[in-house]
């Protein structure tokens, strides 16, 4: 009997042993086998630690002298990132940051420079935060290390120690150091989406051109309407006098209530002088916060524009896409007519006279000499023998078929902009067409010409039209391409 009880005693001892060793060595194991939530958490960072303390964030990546990514926040609370010109902090992204590191806890999984390399914390291996502190003025260097055992989780060591603790949760995620990147973007935490609110938060666009300047509010409803009817926007200024579409006005609400930059400039870039700006627009919030978007000059280098945000000192940019779906048109604003009342149609126009820069060129249109036989030209001017035929007639059509693309005020325009540089006319029997192209064109980069047009719709007193630059390239084609002659390569 006390032969079986011993023999008993000794195989508990024995598989207590086992077991002790088993545990120990599965603590060293990287591959985490259990819950890491139940497995007692304790809080990492040092007694009396709190985030609000911090007023600098810096990232190290691995053997890296120079900062990668370096946040501070100024004595008015206002985070910047020191590593993107200064340029605003997205405060939603430094507000989790803070609080993660309040709440930073984690597990013991092992200790030793085995330990350390496998979980990704050697020197040459880790991510090194560093946490400026206003209350000593300390900092405090935390390393990152690998991911967990789950998609959110990373080992952790401070750099004195080869104590390895697992981090549920943890601040990778918060730096996008996603699978084994060990370098955030330079502008990761920079404030983009400047605006996130709805059209409905909006009480007023206002847009300034160097021609025109316009005024966006919500329209009345109608009758009509009911709750499922998406809220309309209207021009309030200026009106010139052709009815407007439902959904131009409310598509510059809907873009400039959730209004995004894409890049940050070099403060010393010469396209970021303020005096350079095309466009500003003032865009007022129901709540009373008015913001102020200053769009232009294009960068020489790339797809974008530049863009500034009064009261920020930073140079910004978005794509040339973005910001021109943001200047509408009066095209887009209202229903414009064709602009020349009761147009003629191509067989009834006898004579065709540009005067350019190129000098002058006349066309006749002769009869057809059988019955469906092509109709020729004759060039009377400016060359000689006959033109082509389909290149006449597409200018011809072309000023049929006008209509305005944009819209400015007259008297934003100065006296050099009006003086007239080309004229296209066109003979229809009694009727005789004109076509002024005007000195100016809008913009150094817009595609659009000024231009007057005398018999056709009539503009409300104040404005003068825009053409665009195909409508431009196709009433005004170069003389040899009138000719029919070949294009030089």
């Amino acid at each position: 009997m006390r032969n079986a009880k011993t023999k008993l005693l000794i195989l508990a001892a024995v598989l207590l042993v086992l077991f002790g060793l088993r545990f120990a060595l599965s603590r060293k194991d990287v591959e985490v086998t259990e819950d890491p939530l139940t497995l007692g958490l304790q809080a990492l960072m040092p007694e009396g630690f709190a985030a609000k303390q911090v007023n600098s964030i810096k990232i190290h990546g691995p053997e890296e002298d120079a900062e990668v990514l370096h946040l501070e926040r100024d004595s008015k609370a206002k985070w910047t990132v020191t590593t993107a010109h200064a340029a605003q902090a997205d405060v939603k992204k430094v507000r989790k940051i803070l609080a993660d590191l309040d709440d930073f806890q984690g597990e013991m999984r092992g200790r030793g420079d085995d330990m350390v390399e496998e979980a990704g914390l050697g020197e040459d291996q880790a991510v090194r935060l560093e946490l400026g502190r206003i209350a000593d003025m300390s900092t405090l260097t935390l390393l990152l290390g690998k991911r967990g055992d789950r998609s959110d989780a990373h080992f952790f060591r401070w750099p004195d120690s080869t104590d390895v603790y697992h981090v549920p949760g943890g601040v990778r995620d918060d730096f996008n150091l996603l699978a084994q990147k060990d370098r955030p973007e330079f502008d990761l935490l920079v404030r983009k989406d400047f605006f996130l609110k709805e059209k409905e938060d909006l009480l007023k666009v206002e847009a300034e051109f160097p021609d025109i300047s316009m005024t966006f509010v919500p329209a009345p409803p109608r009758d009509t309407d009911t709750h499922l009817t998406p809220e309309r926007w209207s021009v309030e200024s200026p009106d010139p006098g052709f009815p407007m579409q439902d959904w131009g006005p409310a598509g510059v609400a809907t873009r400039f209530a959730r209004f995004r930059i894409e890049d940050v400039v070099e403060p010393g870039t010469p396209q970021c002088d303020l005096d350079l700006v095309q466009q500003w627009f003032t865009v007022h919030e129901r709540s009373g916060a008015t913001h102020r978007i200053g769009i232009g000059p294009e960068r020489t280098d790339d797809d974008q524009i530049v863009v500034h945000l009064e009261g920020d000192d930073s140079c910004y940019s978005t794509t040339k896409w973005a910001a021109r779906s943001a200047l509408p048109r009066a095209s887009q604003l209202w229903n414009l007519p064709t602009i020349i009342e009761d147009p003629p149609v191509l067989a009834d126009v006898t004579e065709v006279t540009l005067t350019s820069p190129e000098g002058r060129m006349a066309l006749r249109q002769e009869p057809p000499a059988e019955e469906g036989a092509e109709q020729e030209w004759t060039i009377l001017s400016g060359g000689s023998g006959t033109a082509d035929r389909v290149q006449a007639a597409r200018m011809v059509n072309a000023v049929l078929a006008l209509k305005w693309d944009d819209l400015v005020e007259s008297a934003k325009l100065v006296d050099e902009d009006l003086k007239v540089t080309s004229t296209l006319v066109i003979d229809a029997g009694p009727r005789q067409l004109v076509v002024e192209l005007l000195a100016s064109r809008r913009g150094s980069a817009s595609g659009q010409y000024y231009a007057r047009i005398p018999d056709g719709v009539k503009l409300t007193e104040g404005f003068t039209g825009v053409l665009s630059e195909t409508t431009v390239d196709a009433i005004r084609p170069a003389f040899d391409v009138l000719r029919g002659e070949p294009t030089a390569e």
